[in-house]
């Protein structure tokens, strides 16, 4: 058997919001013996806590590795939540050369991700090099901002955003950013019905209002 994988760091974000990241020497530690315990437990917290999830690649790799820590640390499973997957989305409405999340970044002109040795550093973090645990951190610190502006980017163009499921039906909010912010301009048709279409001012996406006209 493989030697079991541990969760080494994370970086989470709330949009437009407080940024929080941890590695293992955040928490009391054992280099002989590196235990990822505490650094579940908080990321459950996160997870718990969230009404949506953005990752890239996050559906297939991020989050499948983060519940089976969760399983394996005992934990019961986070209270529901929806996922935005940028990498899904890059590949389903674009056709960049590339859809890694570093020149996406490149080719949005948002930024780009912080170059490092590869595998030599989290060798270096588990041999309990301070200065590679720094590095560690910042790299993953810039990976959750370059994440925010390449969403922000591709939020107009998302089809189905999981944001709608908790709109209020009452009165309309962009789908896709939940800015109020909108005008109308123009007409669509839906189940024999006409409504009246919606564009967001703030991020650009298009919508429909809720009711249709009589």
């Amino acid at each position: 058997m493989d030697k079991p994988s541990i969760i080494c760091g994370f970086s989470a974000k709330w949009l437009g919001g407080k940024q929080t990241t941890k590695t293992l020497i955040d928490y009391p530690h054992n280099p002989a013996n590196w235990s990822d315990t505490h650094i579940v437990k908080e990321l459950w917290k996160f997870f718990d806590k969230a009404d949506i999830i953005i990752a890239q690649n996050g559906d297939n790799f991020d989050i499948k590795m983060i519940n089976t820590e969760f399983i394996k640390h005992g934990l019961p499973p986070p209270s529901p939540y929806k996922t935005v997957d940028t990498l899904k989305s890059a590949r389903r409405v674009f056709k960049f050369p590339s859809n890694k999340l570093d020149d996406l970044g490149a080719q949005l002109k948002v930024g780009r991700k912080i170059e490092h040795e590869g595998k030599g550093l989290w060798r270096k973090c588990m041999e309990n090099d301070r200065k590679a645990w720094i590095e560690m951190k910042k790299y993953n610190a810039q990976d959750v901002i370059l994440l925010e502006k390449v969403y922000q980017k591709f939020l107009p163009w998302m089809v189905n955003s999981p944001l709608r499921h908790f709109m209020s039906k009452q009165s309309y909010s962009c789908p896709n950013c939940g800015s109020s912010h909108s005008h109308r301009k123009g007409y669509e048709w839906g189940n024999g019905k006409k409504y009246l279409r919606m564009h967001c001012m703030d991020c650009g996406a298009w919508g429909k209002d809720y009711k249709a006209i009589k």
